[in-house]
C-alpha cells in the first residue's frame, strides 16, 4: 500500500498537466496494483475462496459458488457468472471488476461534465479505490450501479425523455441496493428527494427547505430505530435478499461502540461544501448553456440532499461508528469525489487547485488511517 499511495500522488501531479493521460495512468496503475497487491489475510482471502469456488449448474440461478460468504445473491452470481465464462484468476477479477465500474462512471458523467468525471477518479483513488476494489470488492459494482442510476435521473429535462431516463435510474439503482443491501437507505433517501422535489422549477430555498425535512425524518427514524424494528423487518422482507438484510438489522442493537473521525467529514464539512455549491449553482442565470446549468442544479441538488443523508445517519449513530460507516459509505465517497472538485472550481483559481489538492492528499493516511493501516512509510 506504500507504493500505491505514492502513485497516487505521481496521478495527482500529472492531473495538472495533462487529465486524460493521468486518467490513463489511473487506469493502467489501478489494474496493475489490485493484479499484484498480496492478500489482506482478512475479507480478501473470504471474497477469494468464493471466488474461486464458483460453478455452473443446470438450475436457475445457473452460477453459483460453493462458499459460505454471506453475501447478497446477485453479488455470488455475478462473481460466479464472470469466473466461470472467463477463467480469470481472483486478483485478474478484480481489474476486470474495475474496468467495468470505470466505464460505468463514464458513462454516468458523460452527459453532464467530463471534466467533473476526471476529478471524480482522482479524489477517488486514494481513499475508496482500495476500499472498494481491494478490500471489499462487494461494494464496488453495488456503489457504481446506484451513482449510475440516479446520474440516469438528471442527465435531460426534455419531458419525453425524463421519464425514461428515471425508470431507468430506479432499474439501475435497485441493481446497485440488490448486490450490496448497506445501500438500500440511500436508495429510498434519494427516491423520496427525487419524489419531494420533482418540480424543475423550484427555486433554491424550496428545495433546501425539503431535503432538511426528510433529512431531519431520516434522522428521527434512525435516532430511535430500535422503535421501528418490526417495521424494518417488514419492508426489507419484501427485497429479493431479505434474508441477508434482516440480518444485518442486528447492527443498531449491539454495533461497536467508538468514534469516527471522518465522521466530522459528513456532519460538518460535506454538508456546508454541498450547500455553497448549490447555492452557487442555483444563483447562476447561465453556465455553458441552459441544459447544462439544469443539470449542474440537479445535480447539486442531490449532492446536498446525499450530504445530508450522511449527516443525519452519522448524528443519529455518532456513538457507534462502525454502524454509522456502513451505511453512509456511498455519502461519503460521493460527496468527496463530486464536492471537492465543485467547491474548488467555484471558489478557488486553477493555480491553487493543485496546493490545496496534494495537502489533501497529504493528510489522507491520518484522516483515513484504516485504509493505510499496516502501511509501512520507509522514513
Amino acid at each position: 500500500m506504500e507504493l500505491f499511495y505514492f502513485f497516487t500522488i505521481l496521478v495527482l501531479i500529472i492531473f495538472f498537466i495533462n487529465k486524460r493521460f493521468s486518467i490513463l495512468l489511473l487506469v493502467l496503475g489501478g489494474m496493475f496494483f489490485l493484479i499484484n497487491l498480496p492478500s489482506t489475510g482478512l475479507d480478501y482471502d473470504v471474497y477469494k475462496l468464493s471466488y474461486e469456488s464458483s460453478f455452473m449448474g443446470n438450475e436457475f440461478p445457473f452460477f453459483s459458488t460453493e462458499s459460505k460468504l454471506v453475501s447478497e445473491p446477485l453479488y455470488l452470481f455475478y462473481t460466479s457468472l464472470v469466473r466461470c465464462l472467463t477463467g480469470l484468476s481472483f486478483s485478474q477479477f478484480l481489474a476486470f471488476n474495475f474496468l467495468i465500474c470505470f466505464y460505468i462512471s463514464y458513462l454516468a458523467f458523460k452527459n453532464i461534465s467530463l471534466n467533473l468525471f476526471f476529478y471524480f477518479w482522482l479524489l477517488f483513488l486514494p481513499i475508496f479505490f482500495p476500499t472498494v476494489f481491494y478490500f471489499s470488492p462487494r461494494s464496488s459494482l453495488s456503489f457504481f450501479m446506484v451513482m449510475f442510476g440516479f446520474l440516469t435521473t438528471i442527465k435531460s429535462k426534455r419531458k419525453d425523455n425524463h421519464a425514461r431516463n428515471l425508470i431507468r435510474g430506479l432499474i439501475f439503482m435497485f441493481i446497485g441496493m440488490m448486490i450490496h443491501s448497506q445501500f438500500i437507505p440511500i436508495v429510498l433517501y434519494v427516491c423520496f428527494i427525487s419524489f419531494f422535489c420533482i418540480h424543475l422549477k423550484s427555486n433554491f430555498k424550496v428545495y433546501r427547505n425539503k431535503i432538511l425535512i426528510i433529512s431531519i425524518s431520516i434522522f428521527l427514524i434512525l435516532k430511535f430505530s430500535l422503535s421501528f424494528l418490526s417495521y424494518f423487518e417488514s419492508f426489507l422482507s419484501l427485497l429479493p435478499s431479505s434474508k441477508l438484510a434482516v440480518n444485518k438489522l442486528h447492527y443498531l442493537e449491539d454495533a461497536r461502540k467508538g468514534f469516527r473521525l471522518s465522521g466530522l467529514f459528513s456532519i460538518f464539512v460535506y454538508p456546508i461544501m454541498s450547500f455553497i455549491i448549490m447555492k452557487y449553482f442555483f444563483k447562476q442565470r447561465s453556465f455553458i448553456g441552459d441544459r447544462d446549468l439544469n443539470r449542474f442544479k440537479t445535480l447539486t441538488m442531490f449532492l446536498f440532499g446525499i450530504a445530508m443523508f450522511g449527516a443525519a445517519v452519522n448524528l443519529a449513530f455518532i456513538d457507534t461508528p462502525h454502524l454509522a460507516g456502513r451505511l453512509v459509505r456511498f455519502s461519503d465517497y460521493f460527496c468527496f469525489s463530486v464536492a471537492i472538485p465543485l467547491i474548488l472550481k467555484i471558489r478557488y483559481n486553477n493555480k491553487l487547485d493543485l496546493v490545496i489538492l496534494i495537502a489533501l492528499f497529504l493528510l489522507i493516511p491520518i484522516v483515513f488511517p484504516a485504509v493505510y493501516h499496516n502501511t509501512i512509510w520507509g522514513f
